[in-house]
């Protein structure tokens, strides 16, 4: 029986996206809890999601979870970083601006949620519109 040429064997290039998924929330509750979701959901999806902590929630202080986190797994290879923010009175201050001109350095993303993460949530379960004043929002 003749032998199988194996010489011209390729090595193909892997199919599973290998990358990490780091979402930092300005929130410490409803955010990562519904991102954490996604985590376990199957073996293509892997992401952490990073709370606010000790309820400092303005995109300066998001920056320094983010690069916390990024020191964290650092050797993990391949990792792609979001910002979960809403618009709430950052924009009035300009925090937004600053979160996005370091967005644009570090090639990181941002996700902006108007007026806020709740309207996201409530898109899941309902076809109405919510209120879009800002102070009605939790409602």
């Amino acid at each position: 029986m003749p032998l199988l040429n194996i010489s011209n064997y390729k090595k193909e290039e892997p199919w599973r996206d290998a990358t990490l998924l780091i979402i930092v929330c300005e929130g410490s509750d409803k955010e990562p809890y519904y991102f954490n979701f996604f985590n376990g959901l199957t073996k293509k999806i892997r992401l952490i999601a990073v709370p606010s902590k000790s309820g400092k929630s303005a995109p300066t202080h998001l920056i320094l979870n983010a690069e916390d986190e990024l020191k964290k797994h650092k050797s993990h290879g391949t990792c792609e970083l979001w910002f979960v923010i809403d618009v709430d009175k950052w924009l009035q201050h300009k925090h937004i601006y600053t979160l996005q001109n370091k967005c644009k350095e570090k090639d990181w993303k941002t996700v902006i949620s108007n007026p806020c993460f709740e309207v996201w949530l409530n898109n899941h379960f309902s076809n109405e519109q919510p209120l879009q004043q800002s102070d009605k929002c939790k409602s």
